[in-house]
């Protein structure tokens, strides 16, 4: 088990159920280059919450001819796109939410 003050240095905190642990960063490539340094400053924008701004910091890079520039800039857009679950479950309740309203309002 990790220690909690290594946890919190690693990346962000997520949930597994049982208690809290950690999703690690995704390894970047030498900072040294430019697109190193977009990754670094992306990463910076998704501690912050920054999101907007990372996204169109990210999506030139997915298109680098460096794998490992473009693995880790698709790592980082994954983190915050739409959950498929939560879009089928929001669906779902407002077909039924149209379901009463149309059985027993209209």
């Amino acid at each position: 088990m990790v220690g909690e003050e290594e946890v919190r240095e690693q990346g962000r905190w997520v949930n597994d159920g049982r208690r809290n642990a950690i999703l690690p960063d995704p390894p970047l490539p030498s900072p040294a280059t430019p697109e190193g340094e977009m990754l670094k400053e992306a990463l910076s924008l998704y501690r912050k919450g920054d999101f907007r701004t990372m996204r169109n910091l990210l999506l030139p890079l997915l298109k680098s001819k460096d794998p490992a520039v473009s693995d880790a800039a698709r790592e980082l857009l994954q983190r915050i796109s739409v959950d498929p679950v939560v879009v089928v479950f929001l669906v779902g309740c407002l077909i039924a939410w149209m379901i009463v309203v149309g059985l027993y309002v209209l």
